[in-house]
């Protein structure tokens, strides 16, 4: 994949994140409560960048997609607290610095341009910008849709030779007020490979 194709995708988060699932319930419509999953540790970029997924997360099915069979991925949901992170992992032909601002910001817009597309409520309502090591990842908050029902969303975007990845975290509305704990934790989680 172009590295330009790539960041015009968003590192195709966005159309995944129309389709990951809502969280299970029961008859009754309260949520299902899995069994407490521990921290999972993820190595990306190469093994450059580790990050934590926090405790309560139980890694689902990532939808594959064959006219893109080079994008790997993962979803994590945390249905007790209406959470799901989406991780996508995608090569590139050119290779990138760890800490490359234009690669970045082109992530981060071509993905804010998906997203406006995808669902006409999308609202940037922040970004910003820091470094894990010698990695830059880059910050977008907004307000978004998640399987259809309002959520915030916050993603965080990294690049480092021939590899880019984006980190979609999303917290269901009723339960916006957990979404900045489940953003720190997720920046905690990372360190320099």
């Amino acid at each position: 994949m172009t590295l330009a194709l790539a960041l015009a995708m968003g590192a195709g988060a966005p159309a995944l994140a129309q389709d990951a699932p809502a969280a299970a319930q029961d008859p009754n419509g309260a949520p299902v409560d899995a069994a407490p999953q521990p921290p999972q540790t993820l190595q990306v970029l190469d093994g450059k960048l580790k990050v934590v997924i926090p405790a309560g997360f139980t890694e689902t099915e990532f939808p594959s997609d064959p006219a893109t069979p080079e994008v790997a991925g993962k979803i994590y949901l945390n249905r007790a607290t209406m959470q799901a992170i989406i991780v996508i992992d995608v090569p590139v032909d050119l290779a990138v610095g760890d800490d490359d601002a234009f690669t970045l910001g082109a992530m981060a817009a071509g993905f804010q341009s998906q997203q406006q597309e995808a669902v006409p409520s999308f609202k940037k309502t922040g970004d910003g910008a820091f470094k894990v090591g010698g990695i830059g990842v880059f910050q977008l908050d907004a307000s978004s849709r998640l399987s259809g029902r309002p959520a915030e969303l916050t993603a965080l975007f990294a690049a480092s030779g021939k590899k880019v990845v984006t980190f979609s975290a999303y917290t269901l509305a009723q339960e916006k007020a957990r979404h900045p704990g489940l953003i720190e934790a997720l920046k905690r989680g990372m360190s320099a490979g």
